[in-house]
């Protein structure tokens, strides 16, 4: 029959063993520590600008008439994008130009997706922004491309994705 003493050693065994684990387990991390990275994985590509849903590539593409411009866009998101709107802006590139961007397309009208399509997610496929007027050359500018995650829409449906063999 166990008495009250008895009943508080055990306890007090038990104590030592949970303290003991505990000091080993942490002098073993300490002296063997993980394989696991201590920092978040880098993105896919340095070139990719993440923009929430997407990411676009900073080498475009622009006409030789200057009527369109081609950027390659990576779809971040889950789902396959059908649509895709997004504002378009030029700026002269230089030590002693001021940064002043300039809206060149309509953000109200869809891009178009040239290559790559349907655009599901991980990939990478190519969309054509118009630009409103026919943009002057000038040696120094640069474009970028800015996307909500509003701007944004995706297919009522998803397609059927290939079979993996």
């Amino acid at each position: 029959m166990l008495t009250h003493q008895g009943i508080k050693g055990e306890r007090t065994i038990r104590n030592r063993f949970r303290i003991a684990r505990f000091l080993t387990g942490g002098i073993l991390l300490t002296l063997f520590p993980t394989s696991l990275p201590a920092q978040a994985p880098e993105s896919k590509s340095d070139q990719f600008v993440s923009q929430g849903l997407v990411s676009y590539d900073r080498a475009y593409k622009l006409d030789e008439d200057r009527n369109f411009i081609l950027f390659q866009i990576r779809n971040d998101g889950v789902k396959t994008i059908s649509h895709l709107f997004g504002w378009v802006y030029r700026y002269n590139e230089g030590p002693d130009e001021p940064a002043d961007f300039q809206l060149v397309n309509n953000p109200h009208q869809s891009a178009i997706l040239v290559e790559g399509g349907p655009h599901q997610s991980d990939k990478v496929a190519q969309w054509r922004f118009s630009l409103n007027v026919i943009v002057p050359e000038q040696g120094n500018e640069r474009f970028i491309l800015r996307i909500s995650p509003k701007s944004v829409f995706y297919a009522h449906h998803e397609p059927v994705s290939a079979p993996t063999e």
